[in-house]
């Protein structure tokens, strides 16, 4: 978190940094510094995000410098610091309204690959399907935007299950371990009146499948993107024109400088500030690899305080700003 002081405290020199790293590096050559250094962008990046949603205001509660840490969300495979600094403050509900989740782990056993394309089963079977489409028009650059989509209706009840069902990493426990913000997520959706009506199942399609397409019988076949994998799962799932039109669809565009400005009929249509979206990958490194399940979520704005309500680690340590085992 203190890449900022790579580019010194002097102003006329940002263009002078140059950055050099290996993809094949360590004793093993399995450490790709590229993709650790745009996790530690993509870290800054939503920290940043997450400070403003919580710019004092008239309405919301004031926050001590100890109970920033756990805005800080780990991203990718790499965690904020050591374990020796990490704060004793935890978070423990969050509103989302408005902010994207792009979880990126995902396991490598059968078994576990095996029962999250069960599980995207059971979502689909409790949904409505939708006519085929093109999202896309005319983004805010002059760039046409033309993605074929497969679409479906999910409730939050649905997906909640997904989330609890879903296997995550592997660990020497039983059951592969959820991520927190996950955790955070599902008590959103189960617990707070976040206003939202129900998802937007969205299902980019490719020109070709890498390697053989998703079959899922009577719901459809999806083809397959290819996606870098990493230790503890894949580098990224979607795609930046993607984002842009979620953004639309739930009415969060906000004037931003590359937004779709000119969306087709199909896409504005589809518009709605009560619906969140979900965006589906299925993916594999390799074309003779098992097909595993990625996706990310956009939540939508609601009318709920941005507030953010904290606990300990240890209980017995309360007043403790630093622990020593997080």
């Amino acid at each position: 978190m203190q890449m900022g002081r790579w580019f010194g405290f002097r102003p006329g020199f940002q263009d002078l940094v140059r950055v050099f790293l290996g993809v094949n590096e360590g004793r093993e050559r399995d450490k790709d510094l590229v993709l650790f250094f745009k996790n530690v962008c993509q870290m800054e990046e939503k920290f940043r995000e997450e400070l403003k949603r919580y710019i004092r205001g008239m309405d919301i509660p004031r926050i001590t410098p100890k109970e920033i840490p756990p805005l800080i969300s780990m991203t990718g495979q790499l965690p904020p610091t050591s374990r020796n600094k990490m704060f004793n403050a935890v978070l423990v509900s969050k509103n989302f309204g408005g902010q994207w989740s792009m979880p990126t782990l995902a396991p490598r056993k059968s078994i576990n690959i095996e029962k999250n394309i069960e599980s995207l089963k059971n979502l689909l079977q409790t949904s409505t399907p939708l006519r085929p489409v093109d999202l896309g028009g005319v983004d805010d650059e002059g760039k046409a935007i033309r993605i074929p989509s497969f679409l479906f209706t999910v409730s939050s009840k649905s997906l909640v299950k997904f989330l609890k069902e879903y296997r995550w990493i592997e660990t020497d426990c039983s059951y592969p371990e959820r991520p927190v913000t996950i955790n955070l997520q599902i008590d959103f959706l189960e617990k707070q009146k976040h206003e939202i009506q129900e998802w937007l199942f969205v299902a980019p399609q490719r020109r070709s499948s890498f390697g053989s397409p998703l079959e899922l019988g009577s719901t459809g076949t999806f083809a397959v993107k290819q996606r870098h994998r990493v230790e503890r799962g894949f580098g990224v799932y979607g795609e930046v024109a993607h984002r842009m039109i979620a953004k639309y669809l739930t009415d969060l565009v906000n004037g931003d400088k590359n937004g779709l400005g000119h969306p087709n009929n199909d896409t504005v249509c589809l518009q709605n500030h009560r619906r969140g979206i979900i965006m589906f990958y299925p993916v594999r490194e390799a074309e003779t690899d098992e097909i595993s399940i990625g996706f990310e979520l956009l939540f939508p704005m609601n009318n709920l305080p941005q507030e953010i309500h904290f606990s300990v680690r240890k209980k017995n340590e309360e007043d403790k700003v630093v622990v020593d085992k997080a």
